[in-house]
């Protein structure tokens, strides 16, 4: 028996549904479905006649910890600490144009995609210019300026997205290990995007929100 998450119509095409069983300690002998619905993960549970009732299954919905899909789709990158985008500084299209933070408005130069290239790593794609983001002149120190470049083989526009509690993600720089972050913890638009050690601040903190 499937059933959908709400506010999700089934005009709306789930692009896998996988099942598995629940441990003991997550509610054991109950069934998880995993739907994936545009770049969204939900989950579902269900005892072992497929549901609690045939109108009220069991439910919890969440953000599964998995890396965004690749490919055409693209994301909106947010600060927890501000809940501003990450954007390129006066929708730019030339190399080294600095990052910042924005006020979300939806704008091409705050749409992201992210390519794989292998070991876990994403090239992060900004749509208005289709530069990658970067971390300038391959520092390994913190502080180092986040820019966008055209796009390259070089580490230092490798990133990895470590999931963190409630859909956050820390994205880590594959040169240095360092983590993007908005400098000084600022909640101010145009706070500019650094490199720096990973740590437990919600300036490291970022959600993907999906551009429907």
């Amino acid at each position: 028996m499937w059933v959908k998450p709400p506010g999700i119509t089934w005009g709306d095409a789930f692009t896998s549904v996988t099942p598995c069983t629940l441990p003991a300690a997550q509610g054991g002998g109950y069934e998880a479905i995993t739907f994936d619905h545009r770049g969204t993960h939900y989950h579902d549970t269900y005892d072992s006649q497929g549901s609690t009732s045939a109108a009220e299954p069991l439910n919890f919905y969440e953000r599964a910890d998995d890396p965004p899909p690749a490919g055409p789709r693209f994301f909106e990158v947010v600060a927890r600490h501000s809940g501003k985008c990450l954007d390129v500084r006066a929708a730019s299209t030339d190399d080294l144009a600095p990052i910042i933070q924005w006020d979300c408005h939806g704008r091409e130069n705050q749409q992201w995609r992210f390519e794989p290239v292998g070991d876990g790593y994403y090239r992060m794609i900004v749509r208005h210019s289709s530069k990658a983001l970067d971390v300038s002149g391959a520092s390994a120190e913190d502080l180092a300026l986040i820019i966008q470049y055209q796009s390259h083989g070089g580490e230092n526009q490798h990133w990895r997205l470590d999931p963190l509690e409630d859909g956050y993600y820390r994205i880590t720089a594959r040169h240095s290990g360092k983590a993007l972050d908005v400098l000084g913890v600022s909640l101010e638009s145009g706070a500019e995007l650094v490199q720096y050690a990973p740590h437990t601040g919600e300036n490291q903190q970022w959600l993907l929100r999906i551009i429907q």
